[in-house]
């Protein structure tokens, strides 16, 4: 009966960590609306709104809140579909209680969107298409975590 128990375990576990390892899509917004304020403006200067989009533009991880600003630097960076696509990963290392944020930048704008990751991400992958750049910084197709 032991022996039957643990052949089931030893079936069972593979499938079990494979799932774990499945890369789950966060869906970005690629845009948002922003009003902005003019607070000062130099003499002999006027001032207008550009009516500019603000566009997904750049990501970055941080360890702990982002407020905190302890910038993660990424692992790694790889080429997919024959180079057209850059691929930047990023490897945590966290703690049971070490939270990990994901700040979205957008052009036109200081406004950012935070986000904490799930508890127990252990690696994060963003996609980019360097043939097309947003704010000067390659336009982001997907990110990625497990």
């Amino acid at each position: 009966m032991k022996f039957k128990s643990l052949l089931i375990l030893f079936l069972i576990l593979p499938i079990s960590l494979q799932a774990s390892d499945k890369w789950k899509e966060l869906t970005l917004p690629s845009d948002i609306n922003t009003k902005q304020e003019k607070l000062s403006i130099p003499d002999g200067w006027q001032a207008s709104d550009t009516k500019q989009s603000n566009l997904l533009s750049g990501i970055t991880l941080f360890s702990g809140s982002p407020e905190e600003q302890v910038t993660l630097k990424s692992t790694t960076l790889e080429k997919e579909n024959d180079e057209k696509i850059n691929v930047v990963i990023w490897r945590l290392c966290n703690s049971t209680n070490e939270t990990n944020w994901l700040s979205l930048l957008f052009s036109n704008t200081s406004i950012a969107l935070n986000k904490q990751l799930p508890l127990g991400t252990k690696e994060v992958r963003v996609k980019h298409n360097p043939q097309i750049h947003i704010a000067g910084l390659e336009e982001i197709i997907s990110l990625e975590y497990r």
